[in-house]
């Protein structure tokens, strides 16, 4: 009385039963939020990702508005950017290219120094005459806000 059919079918019955349990189990922490614990801190790296791109974003927001295209086109994202592929400014969502970007309008260029202004030192922003030298820090165009101020600075012109 050697039967086999019996054993068997207790044997599936049992490892049935058990997936069926395990399947039950991981139902009910998905509706009852405990799969959010176990996962958890899968969440906070996503968190964390949106913020190194909105750092990173804000930084070259700022490097637009100084006029830095090299600082644009270069700039000093953390490894963990650099490693999703992020390598320049205009990789980032919204940001386009240096000039689609930064060069709309405004004043533009590089003013000339002031020991270089020689006798036009009066007309340079930022420079004063100190005896026969000309003396102080011109003004960057990229400061300059008005079409007026930015055509008078050495160096610098305006963009619509």
């Amino acid at each position: 009385m050697n039967n086999k059919k019996g054993t068997e079918l207790s044997l599936n019955f049992l490892i049935i039963a058990a997936l069926a349990l395990i399947a039950l189990i991981v139902i009910a922490l998905f509706f009852l939020g405990g799969m959010e614990k176990i996962f958890g801190e899968q969440k906070d790296v996503k968190e964390l990702t949106k913020e190194t791109k909105a750092l990173a974003k804000a930084s070259c927001e700022f490097k637009c508005r100084l006029k830095d295209r090299v600082g644009y086109d270069n700039p000093s994202f953390p490894k963990e950017m650099t490693d999703a592929g992020y390598s320049r400014c205009s990789d980032l969502e919204d940001l386009g290219t240096f000039d689609e970007q930064c060069v709309k309008h405004g004043c533009t260029g590089t003013a000339v120094i002031c020991a270089d202004m020689g006798q036009n030192c009066a007309k340079q922003s930022g420079c004063s005459l100190s005896g026969n030298n000309c003396a102080g820090t011109a003004t960057q165009c990229s400061v300059l806000n008005s079409a007026t101020t930015c055509s008078a600075q050495t160096g610098c012109s305006w963009q619509e």
